[in-house]
């Protein structure tokens, strides 16, 4: 929704709005939340299947316990920003297991390294060159310092499980 109204140059309070008037939403936890209903009027207007616009959030993993789909933050990597010609924040670092990125093997990130403040995309500037900014302070996101994975045995059994979680993701459905 974020980059659809950016890509629109509205603010994505007001893009809601024309979507969905006077609904209290979260967009940090958007994915998780999303009623049928929404999702029904967003493919009709985007010309798109409801399936394919269901797919692009966490709808397809609701009968999963609810707590490994319950971020609270949204969380990135910097590296897989800094690659994507329009960045974006992928879903699958949006559920509660994915602490590490499974292309850079680095931790994710939740905060804005240079102000510590919580992501909000929703709140970045227009004029901002993309959402991969800080809201507050402006800081690229790109630039911010990676940590990579401590290597233990600890360690690696947590990649082993978010490795099978996300091999559960990518065979439920495409584009995750």
């Amino acid at each position: 929704m974020i980059r659809i109204a950016r890509a629109y140059g509205v603010k994505p309070s007001s893009f809601w709005n024309q979507f969905w008037p006077m609904a209290d939403i979260s967009f940090a936890i958007i994915d998780h939340g999303l009623k049928e209903g929404l999702l029904r009027l967003l493919s009709g207007k985007m010309s798109v299947s409801y399936e394919t616009t269901a797919n692009t959030t966490l709808l397809p993993f609701a009968s999963a316990d609810h707590m490994l789909l319950r971020a609270t933050r949204l969380r990135f990597c910097p590296c897989r920003l800094a690659q994507d010609v329009t960045p974006y924040f992928r879903r699958r670092w949006q559920m509660l297991p994915m602490l590490v990125c499974e292309v850079h093997s680095i931790l994710l990130l939740a905060a804005c390294q240079q102000c510590r403040e919580r992501l909000h995309p929703e709140l970045v500037p227009i004029e901002a060159a993309s959402i991969a900014s800080c809201y507050r302070c402006g800081h690229d996101l790109r630039q911010s310092t990676t940590h990579p994975i401590p290597r233990s045995k600890k360690y690696e059994r947590w990649l082993a499980f978010q490795g099978r979680l996300l091999k559960l993701m990518d065979g439920h459905t495409p584009g995750s």
